[in-house]
């Protein structure tokens, strides 16, 4: 009986137009992106050279200026701190033209060491993109102890990190509105139009014939994922390579920052993509039995959905740790931010990892399961009635 249901869900569920329009969605998107991705990419990469030479031409304009007023010890020193750098962007263009990355990168991190003792001696102001410096050196550091390429640009074209970037632009608005839309339909249809009463006198348990319906919606739900992962994955990686399964990736913490695998990261985004859909099958649950109106549930998961990332950006530090832990905030919807602790660094609380949001969401879900559980009894009080 229990595989009956199955089978007669999922063939209404593959009756609807929207479930199609979204798998379309998806393919054209992400087909969409890669191709903006990797011009982009291309395209910055030609210029290195170019946007180099103009550098060193600037530096060569304050080497000059300076030359002609030089009247301190400082002054001397800030000549022969430019002509350094004037050095080291010469031998940069050079490497870059001879399509030399490695070389290029080991240069590059000379001259962003050369600019932070520049910044630490005070010999030049502290720039407000001082710590970002620091870590992006840090990053460099990691990659060319490795003997990796590096990517200078901000558009991923490797396999694994193009998949990383696919969830930053579906989450947390696309992907958790289209889930919306289908687990209204696998669920909403029959709660609104009173079918459900109907289901509910089958010779099943009633929990059985609500978790085979959110059993199919949650089938679908990871339909669109791993479809979303594995296209990303292999256009990007067909076309431009898989990178290294140990490629590092910085993760910012409350100290500073720690390195993690893209294979790492990779995983922690799809336990936390998966964590997400099951809290939203069940919230989408207790609230179609609670207002028996798909468009009012909608709008409520829409509304708590908005309301949290203004949360994100409008409340600091101590204000936002009871954020960490709110079963009914759908925070830990911003799965990349997340996994690469963007979200640590801006509340600066450790409470803001993928564990506590894994943790948060399935506890959550466990709340919503016993909130449904009593629904679906009452409901059928009220039919006794």
């Amino acid at each position: 009986m229990i595989n009956l249901l199955l089978k007669f869900e999922l063939k209404k569920v593959l009756k609807q137009k929207v479930v199609y329009v979204i798998l379309f969605i998806l393919i054209a998107a992400t087909s969409m992106f890669y191709a903006i991705h990797n011009n982009q990419y291309h395209m910055l990469e030609r210029g290195l050279a170019e946007e180099q030479v103009l550098n060193n031409t600037e530096v060569q304009r304050v080497i000059d200026e300076t030359k002609l007023d030089i009247e301190t010890e400082k002054d001397r020193q800030n000549l022969a701190s430019e002509e350094k750098l004037l050095q080291l962007g010469v031998e940069r263009v050079a490497a870059l033209n001879a399509n030399d990355s490695k070389t290029a990168l080991q240069l590059e991190m000379l001259m962003e060491e050369h600019r932070i003792e520049e910044i630490t001696s005070g010999r030049q102001d502290r720039s407000p993109d001082f710590q970002e410096l620091e870590t992006d050196l840090a990053l460099k550091k990691e990659i060319a102890k490795k003997g990796y390429e590096y990517n200078s640009t901000m558009f991923s074209v490797w396999g694994p990190d193009f998949s990383v970037n696919m969830m930053r632009y579906m989450f947390p608005y696309f992907l958790p509105f289209c889930f919306i839309l289908v687990i209204t339909g696998v669920l909403g249809s029959d709660i609104e139009t009173g079918k459900w009463r109907f289901l509910t006198t089958l010779p099943l348990k009633k929990s059985r014939i609500m978790g085979a319906k959110k059993f199919v919606a949650y089938g679908i739900g990871f339909v669109f994922i791993a479809l979303l992962f594995l296209l990303s994955f292999f256009i990007a990686g067909t076309v431009n390579g898989y990178s290294y399964s140990d490629y590092p990736v910085l993760v910012k913490d409350v100290t500073g920052y720690h390195f993690i695998t893209i294979t790492k990261q990779l995983l922690q985004v799809i336990l936390l993509v998966s964590a997400a859909m099951y809290f939203i099958v069940n919230l989408t649950t207790v609230l179609l039995l609670l207002f028996k109106n798909t468009v009012i549930t909608m709008i409520v998961e829409l509304v708590l959905l908005i309301i949290t990332q203004q949360l994100t950006q409008r409340f600091e530090a101590v204000e936002a740790t009871w954020l960490a832990f709110n079963p009914f905030i759908l925070f830990y919807f911003n799965i990349v931010d997340i996994t690469e602790g963007n979200i640590v660094d801006h509340f600066k609380s450790a409470y803001f990892t993928t564990g506590t949001g894994i943790l948060v969401l399935l506890a959550s879900s466990i709340i919503c399961l016993i909130i449904s559980r009593f629904l679906v009894n009452s409901e059928r009080l009220v039919l006794k009635a």
